[in-house]
């Protein structure tokens, strides 16, 4: 379930230092889901996106992947096709859980959402301590740049049909997240991504694109 483009997308997350991920997020983060949405149509558009969930390990590593997806429908203009990554980061472990159920969660409404802090003096703002941090930060991701952006009303659900594809088995959400589930092999190039993102040294980019090539396998 390690998704090329997913891992290239995290390994992106710091290429730019004004317009990237504050490290102290990423570090202190309990969990980091992964979306790639396209939104097609005229008039009425629609959108679908897929992608994967971690969570932190009490040892700092990280679980095994879970996939979610995404679907909705809104009234605009829209000619042709988009597509957007998104990054969001759970801060807490009741945002953590919110991913690791059966059902589905709705951001802003069952699980608060705020437009995630980017570049490098927004770290400071982590001085405020747990009650100062939104239960998530999402962000968009374009071309090396990311961006604070809404995602409230979105809809995240756990696929457990692609689930039970890639790990041969039927599983838990929460098995994956709560690190039941041994870390798949495959999986190994997100790892990577992600030690080299909370690297402080190292340039934090390279995750998003794979965990899209880590999607693709599990959703293919």
């Amino acid at each position: 379930m390690t998704d090329t483009h997913t891992t290239d997308h995290i390994n992106g997350m710091g290429v730019v230092k004004d317009q990237s991920i504050p490290i102290e997020y990423l570090r202190r983060a309990r969990g980091l889901a992964f979306l790639t949405v396209a939104k097609m149509g005229f008039v009425l558009a629609g959108k679908a996106g897929t992608g994967l969930v971690v969570a932190r390990r009490p040892d700092g590593g990280w679980t095994a992947p879970s996939a979610i997806a995404t679907v909705g429908v809104n009234w605009g203009l829209l000619i042709g096709g988009e597509i957007t990554d998104y990054v969001i980061l759970l801060n807490t472990q009741k945002a953590v859980e919110a991913f690791s159920g059966r059902g589905q969660v709705t951001l802003g409404a069952e699980l608060g959402a705020a437009l995630g802090p980017v570049g490098r003096n927004a770290g400071g703002n982590l001085a405020l301590g747990d009650g100062g941090v939104a239960p998530t930060y999402t962000y968009s991701h374009s071309k090396g740049l990311f961006v604070g952006v809404s995602l409230e009303g979105t809809v995240i659900a756990a696929r457990a049909d692609m689930n039970q594809k890639f790990y041969g088995q039927p599983v838990l959400a929460s098995n994956l997240l709560n690190g039941v589930v041994p870390n798949p092999r495959a999986a190994q190039p997100l790892y990577d991504a992600l030690e080299t993102a909370c690297a402080a040294q190292a340039p934090r980019n390279a995750i998003t694109e794979r965990v899209g090539n880590l999607s693709d396998s599990i959703l293919s």
